[in-house]
């Protein structure tokens, strides 16, 4: 990725601004504004949104920025979306979900369905009672045609990691659109320190909705 661009609007930046700086043609992160050498293996390709929702290669950050980010809450987004897709049982798509078998008791497997109105149920060996499991193959026995099932995600979901996993794609679309112009400004460090300490509320979480599944 070109760097040169960002590096000229950055030097332009520090001018307009009177920010003090001897590091020559660094390249400042744009997350946790540290500078590092256009040469550094410290500095990678961020994906906007997360590569794991099919992000384009967009930015560029530093590492640790960018790993911090891959398992602290771009695995809840993830988790998010994938729940919000499965909550309607799209065909032939392998998902797991807990059955409720009555008395609020549930049976945890695999469901799929071939088309509509069947669907395949494969139970979990490990993870049921073998008594439920024998009510309900009972219930199967008699002509049960109607069930209730519950879509599960394989990371337990954080609602506030969500949301700052949205703000981080935000904020990058923006510096990927302006550059550094616009971090300059007074409200987009409560976003910095948000995205870069996830476990803490410091920017107005509850300003975003998300409909949950």
């Amino acid at each position: 990725m070109n760097l040169h661009p960002y590096l000229d609007q950055l030097a332009h930046v520090r001018n307009r601004f009177g920010v003090a700086h001897d590091g020559g043609r660094d390249y400042l992160c744009p997350l946790c504004l540290q500078y590092f050498n256009i040469e550094s293996k410290d500095l990678t390709i961020d994906h906007v949104p997360q590569q794991s929702l099919g992000g384009r290669k967009l930015v560029v950050t530093c590492r640790k920025c960018n790993n911090d980010a891959g398992w602290q809450i771009e695995p809840h987004l993830k988790g998010a979306m994938e729940l919000f897709v499965n909550r309607d049982f799209p065909e032939h798509r392998a998902i797991t979900v807990d059955l409720d078998v009555g008395e609020q008791k549930t049976l945890r497997g695999i469901l799929t369905r071939t088309h509509l109105g069947v669907a395949n149920f494969l139970l979990s060996e490990k993870n049921n009672d073998k008594r439920l499991v024998e009510k309900w193959n009972a219930k199967i026995d008699k002509g049960l045609t109607e069930f209730s099932a519950k879509p599960l995600s394989k990371t337990k979901i954080l609602d506030t990691k969500v949301l700052v996993s949205l703000l981080k794609a935000a904020y990058l679309q923006v510096f990927w659109r302006f550059g550094y112009i616009p971090l300059y400004h007074s409200y987009f460090q409560p976003m910095r320190d948000q995205i870069t300490n996830p476990s803490e509320i410091i920017y107005p979480l509850d300003l975003c909705y998300v409909l949950a599944p």
